[in-house]
This record gives structure tokens, sequence and C-alpha cells, in this order.
């Protein structure tokens, strides 16, 4: 299997603790692990020290707020969020902001817990 099948680089939006942007910086890809919590610096110090196989040129980090992203238009190969888009509270923004960080020919993937998830 190719793991360049997504397009590089990847954002790893509402990240959370990053441990999806550590699996994607395993495979190969350049990954920005973002979220709105401050201490993103943090997780990263101790994914790096813990694993000597990042490679920390690879793992960035930035903080923000995802209806409103800090990057330029067409940064992102890839867009990846995992179990964090029902958190968001305006659903069109957010998709706004997705279309304008990818690239023309990038993807965005959304895994979600489903429906039903906030009462189970």
């Amino acid at each position: 299997m190719n793991p360049k099948k997504l397009n590089d680089p990847v954002l790893d939006f509402a990240a959370g603790n990053a441990w999806v942007t550590e699996f994607l910086v395993l495979m190969g890809f350049q990954a920005t692990a973002f979220d709105i919590h401050p201490n993103l610096d943090e997780i990263r110090g101790k994914r790096l020290a813990s694993n000597p196989r990042l490679d920390e040129k690879r793992f960035l980090v930035v903080q923000g707020d995802g209806h409103d992203m800090p990057f330029k238009n067409s940064t992102f190969g890839s867009v990846l969020t995992f179990d964090s888009l029902h958190h968001m509270h305006d659903y069109d923004r957010v998709f706004r902001e997705f279309y304008r960080v990818l690239q023309k020919s990038g993807r965005a993937i959304f895994v979600e817990p489903g429906a039903r998830h906030s009462k189970s």
C-alpha cells in the first residue's frame, strides 16, 4: 500500500493530543497538528521525546480557531478531522475554511463517531 495516497502536507484538524499527527509523521507525511488548546507545543515535545523515530521537521503544531484558521490559501494537500467536527459550532464557516486551505486537488477526510454520539 502506498501511504502517499493522501496529498502532502496534511492538516490534523482539532488534533487534541496529536496522536493522529504522530501517526501521519511516522508514515512519512509532513503533518500539522491544529487545535484551539494552547498546549500543543508541550504535547509535541512529549511525543518527540517519547518516540525517537519521529522526524521533528515533519511534526508541526499551530494553535488557533477552526472557524478562522491562520493558514494561507491552498496550504494543505489533505485535511483530516478525526472525531472532532461535531465540536464545531458553525459548520458553514469551518467548511469554507477547509475549502480555502486545501490545495485545488486536495482531499478532506472526516471520521465522526455517529449521530447519537452525544447521547451514548
